[in-house]
């Protein structure tokens, strides 16, 4: 048994791809903090995104970063 929720599919997704990132993002207190209906929206484009690129690669591993330039 585990002691962290499993992401569902996460053991189906190809590591550094798109939608590796994307369930990252969805686990993110940047993404949790939004309202219900930006969720919504935000999960809807993702999901229309991740059917033609979800097992491309990201040009970087994901790490965390903010966004935030320095």
């Amino acid at each position: 048994m585990t002691t962290e929720r499993e992401q569902v599919g996460a053991s189906r997704t190809i590591p550094l791809s798109m939608k590796a990132l994307a369930i990252a993002w969805r686990a993110s207190s940047q993404f949790k903090g939004l309202t219900a209906a930006s969720q919504k929206t935000y999960n809807r484009l993702i999901e229309s995104f991740l059917e033609w690129h979800g097992h491309k690669a990201t040009a970087t591993p994901y790490s965390g970063n903010t966004g935030k330039h320095e």
